[in-house]
C-alpha cells in the first residue's frame, strides 16, 4: 500500500498573500514544495468540490479582513477576474491533479481553467452549495458571498 492510501492527506488552503505566484518571483509551479508527499489524481467531480472549497477560502471574510492582494484584485462590483483566481499556486497545484489531462496539462489554456471554474461556481450556486456569485453578463468573474 502507498503512504496515500493509509493516510488521509487533509486538504490545506493557502492565503492568496503566500499562495500568489507573483509575490515570489522564483516560486513556479516547477519548484513549490507539496510536502513530499504526492497528491492522488483527482476526476472533475473531485476536483470541483476542491476547487470551490479553496474559492470559498479565498472569499471567506477571515481571508479577506487581510488578503490586501485579493482586495485589491476586485472592481467596483467586487468582482474578481477568473483569470486571476486560476493564476494563484494553490489553484493551479489543483488543476494539476486533475485526471482531465485538458486541465492537468501546465501548457493549457487559460480559457479552459476559466471555463471549468465559471462553470463549477455556476453549477454549485444553482444548487445552493455556494452563494459565490458568477458576473453573468460576462461569465470570467467571481464575487464574493454577501458582497454589496
Amino acid at each position: 500500500a502507498t503512504v496515500n492510501s493509509i493516510i488521509n492527506v487533509p486538504t490545506i488552503y493557502y492565503g492568496t498573500q503566500l499562495d500568489y505566484n507573483q509575490t515570489n518571483p522564483s516560486t513556479t509551479s516547477s519548484n513549490i514544495a507539496t510536502n513530499n508527499i504526492s497528491q492522488p489524481l483527482v476526476d472533475d467531480e473531485e476536483l470541483k468540490k476542491l476547487i470551490m472549497n479553496q474559492l470559498e477560502f479565498y472569499f471567506s471574510r477571515e481571508n479577506l479582513s487581510h488578503d490586501k492582494y485579493l482586495v485589491s484584485q476586485m472592481d467596483s462590483d467586487q468582482f474578481v477576474p477568473i483569470s486571476i483566481l486560476a493564476s494563484f499556486n494553490m489553484i493551479r497545484r489543483l488543476f494539476a491533479r486533475s485526471k482531465n489531462s485538458n486541465l492537468a496539462s501546465s501548457g493549457v489554456m487559460i480559457n479552459e481553467r476559466i471555463s471549468f471554474i465559471a462553470n463549477t461556481v455556476r453549477l454549485y450556486f444553482q444548487l445552493q452549495q455556494t452563494q459565490i456569485q458568477l458576473d453573468t453578463n460576462t461569465g470570467t468573474k467571481l464575487k464574493p458571498p454577501n458582497a454589496n
